[in-house]
């Protein structure tokens, strides 16, 4: 999952900007769609960016998900593909669901190498948009995970899921 839309207008360094208002709508709104489909991830992996933990945190009290199921892994930061596909091979075993909360373009890279079906690129060329979330499948042995061995079941971005309500703009 990419973290959520983060407020270009503050004047603060990449690592500390914030959510926006709309980022925080699509990552609770993610968070509902997340419970909705029974998604329950044992262990949210997640970059120290101010916006990425922020996302985090909503999108586990949305979905109901435990806090303690957050990791912050400092070298999500700035992590190449490379970097993300060797985390998830040190994954424990006994985490059968894990999402990734990053940033591009290397979460748009592990995803297009992970999968043996090949996403399609939407015309504005952002397969990962923020607080988009990638479903995928893969082996049940995460130390011997190897590139095009997932299955790719869904993308899901905020914007499709549906029209804004009256309590989301709260």
């Amino acid at each position: 999952m990419r973290h959520a839309k983060s407020d270009w207008s503050q004047n603060c360094s990449d690592f500390e900007r914030r959510l926006s208002k709309r980022g925080r709508r699509s990552a609770k709104r993610i968070g509902r769609w997340i419970k909705k489909q029974q998604i329950r991830p044992q262990k949210i992996l997640v970059s120290p960016a101010h916006r990425a933990l922020k996302t985090a945190e909503l999108l586990c009290q949305e979905a109901s998900i435990k806090a303690e199921a957050i990791e912050i892994i400092p070298e999500i930061y700035q992590a190449s593909e490379e970097d993300l596909y060797r985390l998830l091979r040190q994954v424990p075993d006994k985490f059968e669901s894990v999402i990734i909360i990053g940033h591009n373009p290397s979460l748009e890279g592990l995803l297009k190498s992970l999968v043996i079906n090949a996403p399609l690129i939407p015309e504005n060329g952002k397969l990962l948009p923020t607080a988009s979330v990638a479903h995928i499948t893969i082996p049940p042995n995460w130390h011997t995970l190897a590139l095009k061995q997932g299955f790719l079941h869904s993308i899901t971005r905020p914007r499709s899921l549906f029209h804004t309500t009256e309590t989301e703009r709260n």
